[in-house]
């Protein structure tokens, strides 16, 4: 929040363990900046243990985007759609699913996961969300 670049909001960004990590992080804190330890938005990429950690969602009122693979083998899409139920009444949840793509499908570094069709326009789709919730 300190840094000059920034203008006091912080925002959580996590992949895979870390997507479930930033999930259940922001079930745990506050939102928002008036005490300078809240969060103001959370991006959480193909969490697993969400499905399993929906009910916490009630708890989360900053904005929160979640991305999975529809072809994930290890969140499998019958899970998936367990989340969007549960984010479909909540104003401040957003779901993105890419239908085509595995786990970890954003991870260049790795050619078994990294689908280089539906990467890139994810990618735009997370950097809009923090833009939107961040600027």
């Amino acid at each position: 929040r300190a840094l000059p670049e920034a203008d006091g909001r912080a925002g959580i960004v996590g992949f895979c363990l870390g997507g479930s990590v930033a999930y259940l992080l922001a079930a745990a804190v506050e939102t928002g900046t008036d005490t300078g330890t809240g969060v103001d938005a959370v991006l959480s990429f193909y969490g697993s243990a969400v499905p399993d950690a929906t009910g916490l969602m009630e708890r989360i009122a900053c904005p929160l985007l979640l991305v999975f693979g529809g072809s994930d083998p290890y969140i499998p899409r019958d899970r998936v759609a367990l989340v969007e139920r549960a984010a479909a009444e909540r104003p401040n949840v957003e779901v993105h699913v890419a239908e085509r793509a595995g786990h970890a499908f954003l991870n260049h570094e790795a050619p078994q996961f990294h689908d280089p069709q539906e990467a890139p326009a994810v990618w735009a789709l997370a950097l809009d969300f923090l833009g939107r919730r961040l600027r």
